[in-house]
């Protein structure tokens, strides 16, 4: 079985990479990812918001030079070195989910970074690693009638409403939000709904709280079952294969057709 390195379980951000295909799970699972400038304000931005350390700021602008290779060097092990400018982001951009009034609702009298490990779709699952990265972000028992929820804050490069919701099915956040509620059921946690807390990472921060619905919900189960079924399959031959194992033809696209023809008129 092919699984995360340090717990040997199944985690979301390697999961989703089936979506691609088996070989990128594997990919994923087996190598450091990549940690991107928005990863790095998020990453802070999420530290000051929810409480926790975990990052070194540096007193310089630039991730290259004989100064970064310093403070790189003077970096403690297993920390985050962001620069000046991707602290202010990451300031900003928690400050703003705290001042907003939405936000704060819903996240007031939640339990911050809560690690967690189930069993689900026939996988030993996991949502953070202990001393490593958090796992539900906010999860809130139901009070005053209100169900209870999970929310998860995102850092991202816009929170208009109708880019965001492009955005969430692109990352596959409502199949996040699935993982994320399951897991909470298979534990029985007190969570019925899930919610995005969303702040662009660039000034003025504007924030956007989005509650995912019932049928959205489905939509990425429908996802985790899709997924989680080509792992087990996978799993079992000990096969990783990429997007396809036979020969593709190359057909002509519908908007290609009757090109050669205009083509040909016009020499």
């Amino acid at each position: 079985m092919v699984r995360h390195p340090v717990d040997g379980r199944v985690h979301f951000s390697e999961l989703k990479e089936l979506r691609k295909s088996p070989v990128h799970y594997k990919y994923a699972c087996e190598t450091a990812r990549e940690i991107t400038r928005p990863m790095r304000v998020g990453y802070v931005s999420d530290r000051i918001v929810f409480g926790g350390g975990g990052y070194e700021v540096a007193e310089i602008d630039a991730r290259r030079g004989k100064a970064w290779d310093q403070a790189m060097a003077a970096c403690p092990p297993g920390s985050m070195l962001v620069t000046q400018a991707e602290y202010a982001d990451a300031c900003g951009a928690a400050q703003a989910v705290l001042a907003d009034p939405i936000a704060r609702a819903r996240l007031d009298g939640c339990e911050f970074q809560r690690v967690m490990q189930w069993e689900s779709y026939g996988l030993r699952c996991a949502a953070g690693i202990a001393g490593e990265r958090g796992g539900f972000d906010a999860w809130c028992r139901s009070r005053d009638g209100t169900p209870g929820y999970i929310a998860d804050l995102k850092t991202t490069a816009s929170a208009d409403p109708d880019e965001l919701a492009r955005h969430v099915y692109r990352m596959c956040w409502h199949a996040q939000a699935a993982w994320y509620l399951d897991g909470a059921k298979a534990l029985c946690l007190d969570a019925a709904e899930f919610y995005l807390i969303c702040v662009e990472a660039s000034p003025p921060h504007p924030v956007t709280v989005l509650r995912l619905p019932e049928p959205v919900i489905e939509l990425g189960r429908r996802a985790l079952r899709l997924w989680t079924e080509r792992l087990r399959a996978c799993d079992q031959a000990d096969v990783w294969p990429g997007y396809v194992q036979s020969e593709v033809e190359l057909e002509v696209p519908a908007w290609m057709q009757g090109e050669g023809e205009s083509v040909g008129a016009t020499e």
